[in-house]
């Protein structure tokens, strides 16, 4: 039978080992990082001094010219989204209608429009006298 303790340390081993993997990931990376963004000298800038300076074509906005360039599966995939997308928003959209009428009703009940909410006067209404003060027994 294993012991809580036994769990716990073999654990904290675990974490151990993995927090130096990420340490010596971390670093190798950073000196990848460090290598690429390495400054240069006066001497290694070069300086263009042909005529040829046409600005380059501005890239697509997307990263397919059109649907004709996307497999089965990724058409598949995107149909899903797309259908699954637009039933989850109909839902919601129903069910706003719903609280809209719901609210348009209790606004007529009280006899005022929906515009109510717009404008910047509304009614006073005073409350009762030591409304807001507690009776101690």
């Amino acid at each position: 039978m294993v012991s809580i303790r036994d769990e716990i340390a073999e654990l904290g081993r675990e974490q151990d080992i993995l927090l130096a993997e990420h340490a010596e990931w971390m670093a190798h990376r950073e000196a990848e990082r460090e290598a690429l963004m390495r400054r240069s000298d006066a001497e290694a800038v070069l300086y263009r001094t042909s005529e040829n300076n046409a600005q380059a074509p501005a890239a697509t906005t997307s990263a397919f010219s059109s649907a004709d360039d996307l497999d089965d599966y990724t058409k598949g995939i995107a149909e899903f989204v797309y259908r699954y997308t637009a039933e989850k928003l109909a839902a919601r959209d129903r069910k706003i209608e719903r609280l809209e009428a719901k609210l348009d009703a209790v606004l007529t009940m009280l006899g005022k429009s929906h515009n109510l909410l717009d404008s910047k006067s509304a009614d006073v209404v005073d409350l009762p006298k030591n409304f807001l003060r507690r009776r101690h027994g």
